[in-house]
C-alpha cells in the first residue's frame, strides 16, 4: 500500500511540475523589477509584447545580440510584460498588464510598447516619442532609430557614447529589408487600414453622449455609415457583440478573401482573423 501511494505521488508531481507556470501578476513583476533597479543602481526597461507580435520577437533579438546585450544589462533591468493575447491564449497575460499599458499610455500604440522607469518607480521615458506621440515599436526607420538613441541617451544612467553607438550599430544594420509590394498585400494593407478607422469611428460613437448621437458607453446601436459600407478595397459589415464589443468584417472588393476585427471597450482592437488569400 505503502508502495502504490509512493508512486501515486510522485506521478501526481510529476503532473504538477509538467504544468506550465502561470504568469505573475504585472505588478508584483514591475515591483521586483524597480527593487532590483534600486540596488544595482539601473533603470527598468519595461516592455510589453505578446507571443503573435513579430516586431517584438525582433526588438527582443536586437536586445539579445552578444554585442549588444552587456551593454544593455549594465545598464537596465529588461522586464517583460505579456498584453494584447488572442482570447485563445488569454492565459498567456500577466495578469494587470493591459492596466499597466493603458496607464502609461500605451493602450493603442502597438506592440511593442516600452517605458523606462527609474528606481523610485517613477516613469522616465517611454517609446510614444515619435511625431504626435506615435510609437518607435521596432527602431527600423532612420528617425525610428535616432528616437530609440535619444530614449537610451536619457534613461541608460552608465553608457558611454562609444557603447551606445554599438548598440545603435546593430539596428543599423538590421534596418528591414522594403517588402516587395503585391497585389494581395496592397488590399490586405489597405483593408487593415480601413478597419483602423472604423473602429476609431466605432469608440466614437461608444463614448458620445446620447444626446449627440453616441452610446453613452454602448457600442449598442453602432451601424455603419452607409458612405463606409464599401470602397475599391473591401465591403464592410458591422456586429455589435454586446455593448462592449462590435466585430468588423470586411470582404475584399478584389476576389482575395476577408479579414474580421473585434474591439473591445476601450477602443482596442484584437482577436484578428483572415481568410482566403489574406491570409
Amino acid at each position: 500500500m505503502r508502495r502504490i501511494s509512493l508512486v501515486l505521488s510522485l506521478f501526481l508531481a510529476a503532473i504538477a511540475s509538467a504544468q506550465p507556470a502561470k504568469p505573475q501578476p504585472a505588478q508584483e513583476v514591475l515591483k521586483a523589477a524597480v527593487k532590483q533597479a534600486e540596488s544595482s543602481d539601473k533603470t527598468v526597461f519595461l516592455i510589453f509584447h505578446a507571443s503573435w507580435c513579430g516586431w517584438c520577437k525582433r526588438l527582443d533579438a536586437g536586445l539579445e545580440d552578444p554585442g549588444v546585450k552587456p551593454i544593455i544589462e549594465a545598464n537596465y533591468v529588461v522586464i517583460h510584460l505579456v498584453v494584447m493575447e488572442s482570447k485563445e491564449k488569454k492565459d498567456l497575460e500577466n495578469p494587470g498588464g493591459g492596466e499597466i499599458l493603458k496607464e502609461l499610455g500605451g493602450e493603442k500604440s502597438g506592440l511593442p510598447f516600452y517605458a523606462f522607469i527609474d528606481a523610485t518607480g517613477k516613469v522616465i521615458a517611454s517609446s510614444n516619442v515619435m511625431p504626435k506621440d506615435q510609437n518607435i515599436g521596432y527602431p527600423g526607420t532612420k528617425e525610428e532609430i535616432e528616437a530609440f538613441e535619444m530614449l537610451l541617451k536619457k534613461t541608460a544612467k552608465h553608457m558611454t557614447d562609444d557603447q551606445r553607438s554599438q548598440v545603435m550599430s546593430y539596428f543599423v544594420k538590421n534596418v528591414p529589408k522594403p517588402r516587395a509590394s503585391s497585389p494581395v498585400q496592397d488590399n490586405k494593407d489597405a483593408i487593415i487600414n480601413d478597419l483602423n478607422n472604423l473602429a476609431a469611428l466605432s469608440f466614437q460613437y461608444r463614448i458620445r453622449p446620447k444626446e449627440m448621437g453616441g452610446g453613452a458607453g454602448s457600442y449598442t446601436g453602432f451601424k455603419i455609415p452607409e458612405k463606409m459600407k464599401q470602397n475599391g478595397n473591401a465591403t464592410f459589415e458591422s456586429e455589435v457583440i454586446d455593448k462592449d464589443h462590435v466585430r468588423f468584417k470586411a470582404t475584399s472588393a478584389k476576389g482575395y478573401g476577408w479579414v474580421t476585427e473585434t474591439i473591445d471597450e476601450t477602443g482596442r482592437m484584437g482577436n484578428w482573423s483572415y481568410g482566403g488569400q489574406l491570409q
